[in-house]
């Protein structure tokens, strides 16, 4: 598997594009959808080096 990037790996050096990711899969589940409306679904993405707390998608 020479070139792809496990995903537990993947999540700690792109944690934003794994932060979107996570979020669309949650707005699109089948489980969720009867009450996807109710829900406000956001994430944000922590930088260990600086300590920062990012936004990465807005609740909605």
């Amino acid at each position: 598997m020479i070139g792809v990037t496990p995903f537990y790996l993947q999540s700690l050096l792109e944690p934003s594009k794994t932060v979107r990711k996570d979020i669309a899969k949650l707005r699109s589940a089948s489980e969720l959808a009867p009450a996807i409306s109710d829900i406000k679904i956001g994430g944000d993405a922590y930088d260990l080096e600086t300590g920062k707390i990012t936004t990465v998608v807005q609740p909605g």
